[in-house]
């Protein structure tokens, strides 16, 4: 089903259903699946109503508005008049005169693309900042509601989406620490984890059903819990076993401090320090179902560690005592292909059946001239990984962020901005790039600019995408 399938379907009231089972947010405690994350809400939000058979007189009535909300225009905005000027189904409390611009003859707004729309752009003037870096998303289990959290210099900024023509900012969390380039998060149930560089920051903890309704006025949040006082350049979480896990500490030897979530109240508990002989980068931290047996149902974090120039995969089985199952050094192991080497591990992200592992090296680019390099490991055996194959691609932008999500690689690489590659064949080291949408248009030159990340895991088929320079952008690909 394509995006504007899914938005058609929202937009008449009907549920859709969502084929993903690699969502991170909702594969909390109960997910037994075998993918890098979880089921997501199978029903996305549904629009205003009336005429196709949908009950009107009983449900949940989120905003209270006296308005349920499958016959509601805007569920997350108070209108019981339900007034809608231009009747585009969308209530005029959660409309705007912006609509979603189609990809055509290579161009959207300006913006080169290839079989993605432009739903929305927020510039960073709109929002009254200078930077943006890291994004993550939320989608209320209970209303659907989609969500998109964006990082900038000195907040956290959260949206509403459900019109994802108008993206609505609800609330501003102010930074705990120090201002700074770097900041990151991920969530956990319905608490959202934020961490920062930021002298004295630690970790900020938001309960998400406590955001606001949509509304003219945006509000001011405080955290529920700020977590120590640490630095740290990234978080990551296995949201099936609810473990926390922040990289390049300044209190673990610029290594891993782990805590365990609490499920009811968020509050983090911490559960120890793994120090590293380099920095720990990033990490994805999930309960392996791979091909190797001997590892079935083990929570593991595969580390990226920097200018180290190797991944190590570790065994988290008890925080307090973590094991490493392998150190993978794959500079030699890209020289032996006919490749250059590793500067920079930087990020990457496990296929849906933990076969592979679909990674980048952030300054291979950038310091080797490279073109945008993607490496692809078999993790078929933990204890002995092996690199099988680089997807180079055809732009010479400096790679970044990646996830995978039913099927497709979704890769923020900086000045060529977002690109989607199909992953049916990646389990034989191969990728091909199907869809792309660049946000920075300037030039797809090797600087630290453009796309930091995105986040791709929405039932309506929206991708968030965060801009360094250019803000928050709502895509909308056509798959």
């Amino acid at each position: 089903m394509s995006t504007s399938t899914v938005l058609l379907a929202v937009l008449a009231g009907c549920p859709t259903t969502s084929t993903d089972t690699d969502d991170p947010q909702t594969d909390t405690i109960t997910d037994t699946d075998t993918d890098t994350g979880t089921d997501g809400p199978t029903d996305a939000p549904t629009g205003t109503t009336g005429d196709t058979g949908v009950d009107c007189d009983e449900g949940t009535d989120f905003d209270a508005d006296g308005v349920v909300d499958q016959c509601d225009n805007c569920p997350f905005a108070v209108n019981a008049d339900q007034a809608d000027a231009d009747a585009d189904g969308f209530g005029d409390v959660c409309s705007c005169d912006d609509e979603i611009v189609t990809c055509q003859g290579g161009t959207a707004s300006g913006f080169p693309c290839d079989d993605i729309d432009l739903a929305a752009h927020v510039d960073l003037g709109e929002i009254g900042t200078y930077l943006a870096n890291d994004i993550w998303g939320w989608v209320d289990p209970v209303s659907g509601r989609e969500i998109a959290i964006l990082g900038t210099e000195a907040s956290t900024i959260f949206f509403d989406l459900y019109n994802p023509a108008c993206p609505d900012v609800v609330g501003t969390l102010p930074g705990s620490g120090q201002p700074s380039l770097w900041r990151d998060l991920e969530t956990y149930g319905s608490f959202a984890y934020v961490v920062s560089e930021g002298d004295g920051h630690g970790a900020q903890v938001f309960d998400l059903r406590e955001l606001p309704l949509a509304g003219p006025q945006s509000a001011v949040l405080e955290a529920h819990h700020t977590y120590d006082d640490f630095t740290a350049h990234t978080v990551s979480i296995d949201t099936e076993t609810g473990l926390f896990v922040a990289n390049d500490t300044d209190d673990c030897e610029r290594g891993l401090h782990v805590a365990t979530l609490d499920a009811t109240t968020g509050e983090p508990t911490f559960a120890g320090c793994y120090p590293m002989t380099g920095a720990a980068h990033d990490a994805q931290c999930t309960v392996y179902r791979g091909p190797d047996t001997d590892y079935t149902g083990t929570p593991i974090c595969i580390v990226a560690m920097g200018f180290e120039g190797s991944i190590r995969i570790l065994d988290m089985s008890d925080p307090s005592k973590i094991s490493e199952i392998e150190a993978l050094f794959y500079g030699p192991m890209s020289k032996a292909m006919g490749g250059e080497g590793a500067v920079v591990s930087h990020q990457g992200w496990l296929t849906a059946d933990h076969r592979t592992f679909i990674f980048g090296d952030e300054y291979d680019e950038f310091q080797l001239g490279n073109r945008t390099t993607t490496f692809l490991f078999d993790f078929s055996d933990l204890d002995a990984p092996t690199l099988i194959g680089e997807h180079v691609a055809s732009t010479t932008s400096i790679d970044h962020q990646q996830h995978v999500h039913d099927g497709h690689v979704y890769q923020s690489n900086y000045t060529a901005g977002l690109r989607i590659l199909d992953a049916a064949q990646a389990h034989e080291g191969t990728l091909s790039e199907v869809a792309h949408f660049d946000v920075y248009p300037d030039d797809d030159s090797r600087q630290f600019l453009g796309t930091w990340s995105n986040y791709p895991w929405y039932p309506s088929g929206i991708v968030a995408v965060s801009s360094i320079d250019g803000g928050l952008f709502v895509l909308a690909p056509q798959l």
